[in-house]
């Protein structure tokens, strides 16, 4: 898989990781995006996020990192309630939520403002009444498929499918997963059996 080559001016070097999501023909249909920061500076995980993103926005570019492919940014809830995510073109970006932000009525709200203003949001996958208040803004919803069996994988690929979400297959680490969940109904997969993260330097 070919690795953008990237220029920095900065004598602080960048190092973003990216990984692959493709569709069921093979295909690579997006990337993760993951900003991996060298320093020790004691940055907490918003402070970390936010430099993240401004870094790949500003200083790198969406377009050469995700070769104009939809980029999947992870977002704290800090970012999202800041609407960060307005500084990014709507088009190109799917705005995830980190894993384990807690949903209350400021999250849903910035939720719909962005759904309404034509951005895709994806979330990881978590059986939670307040989670469920973000699926009808959700166009992806992630499931780590390692624990669930086929029909579990089936029901709830039929489940989203449903609403016209996404559902994307994570940490698909064999052959056999992989049959497995294109079997159940995914439409999207992510893991190592794929592509570990490379990561690129600016």
């Amino acid at each position: 898989m070919h690795t953008p080559h990237l220029n920095h001016d900065s004598r602080e070097s960048l190092y973003v990781a990216r990984q692959p999501i493709l569709n069921t023909a093979g295909q690579v249909f997006g990337y993760e995006l993951l900003h991996r920061d060298t320093t020790e500076s004691g940055e907490d995980g918003a402070a970390a996020g936010a430099r993240g993103l401004t870094d790949v926005v500003l200083n790198v570019g969406l377009d050469t990192l995700s070769e104009g492919r939809s980029a999947f940014l992870n977002f704290t809830k800090d970012l999202l309630i800041a609407d960060a995510a307005t500084l990014l073109p709507a088009a190109k970006v799917v705005i995830q939520l980190r894993r384990g932000i807690a949903v209350d009525d400021a999250v849903v709200d910035a939720c719909r403002d962005l759904h309404d203003r034509g951005y895709r949001i994806a979330i990881d996958f978590v059986s939670d009444p307040e989670a469920e208040r973000l699926l009808p803004f959700v166009k992806y919803v992630k499931i780590d498929v390692r624990a669930l069996s086929p029909g579990a994988q089936a029901a709830l690929a039929r489940r989203f499918a449903a609403g016209e979400i996404r559902s994307v297959a994570e940490k698909v680490e064999t052959a056999e997963a992989h049959a497995v969940a294109k079997q159940a109904g995914f439409t999207l997969f992510q893991g190592y059996y794929f592509c570990k993260p490379v990561t690129c330097k600016a």
